[in-house]
């Protein structure tokens, strides 16, 4: 096994140079998310400590869930630049539940510029516009391999710490890029393989790669997101915990 990841790594490295081809593309992805509420028989489930809170979130996410079968997600891409974002549907979007599929990262702008080392969110939230200053991911590729949609794909792993029930803990995001599309790119931003990522895993959230467009002969545009207040990603936390904190304030005055 240890041969073989090492040869995966070898094909890996020598396509790299590919990356300087004049790829030119569209994707489209398709969301999906896992249902939260399988367990209906230990004690400790939702189901037995609350059957009301239970039935509004079944509701809530098999009403999301029919939003899904619809909705979609575009990743545009030039040469070593891309911008990843929901498909407008004005009918989706009048929806209610609209929200919950989409989801709090799905309404937002990604940016990445290869050639400027430049990687933007672009979001609006706390009424106000935000454009978040990020960086490229750090990716540990494994051996494991998967075929997506007609691509062999090989499964990449990035960490991240995040607040879980007031600890510190390690989120893990996988992808499953294809050498077969030698672009670094793919969606909400996860960037810098040495492929396109056709399936990504976020949490319980999957964006998965139903439609792909390469050098169509219709030219693919795109802007650079260039308003909001510029931040960094410690700066739009520390922004959003303050906002929390005098909301809290607001409720107990």
């Amino acid at each position: 096994m240890r041969f073989f990841f090492i040869g995966i790594v070898l094909i890996i490295f020598s396509c790299s140079s590919l990356r300087a081809q004049n790829y030119f593309g569209k994707v489209t992805y398709k969301k999906e998310f896992s249902n939260h509420l399988l367990d209906t028989t230990s004690e400790n489930s939702l189901y037995k400590r609350n059957r009301r809170v239970y039935n509004k979130i079944w509701e809530t996410e098999n009403e999301a869930k029919k939003i899904l079968d619809e909705l979609r997600f575009e990743l545009r891409f030039k040469p070593n630049e891309s911008l990843f974002s929901v498909q407008s549907n004005l009918k989706l979007e009048e929806d209610f539940y609209y929200g919950f599929a989409i989801g709090p990262y799905g309404s937002r702008i990604y940016y990445s510029n290869f050639e400027k080392n430049e990687f933007l969110t672009s979001v609006e939230a706390y009424g106000e516009l935000f454009l978040i200053k990020g960086k490229k991911p750090k990716w540990t590729i494994t051996s494991e391999i998967k075929n997506i949609n007609g691509y062999n794909c090989y499964k990449a792993i990035t960490t991240e710490v995040v607040k879980s029930k007031g600890k510190n803990v390690n989120a893990e995001t996988i992808a499953w890029f294809s050498l077969d599309i030698p672009v670094p790119f793919g969606p909400l931003g996860y960037v810098g393989l040495p492929g396109l990522v056709l399936e990504l895993e976020v949490g319980k959230v999957k964006f998965i790669m139903s439609k792909i467009e390469l050098n169509p002969k219709k030219q693919i545009n795109f802007n650079r997101p260039n308003k909001g207040l510029s931040v960094t990603k410690e700066q739009f936390k520390e922004i959003g915990n303050k906002t929390m904190e005098d909301f809290k304030k607001s409720i107990k005055n």
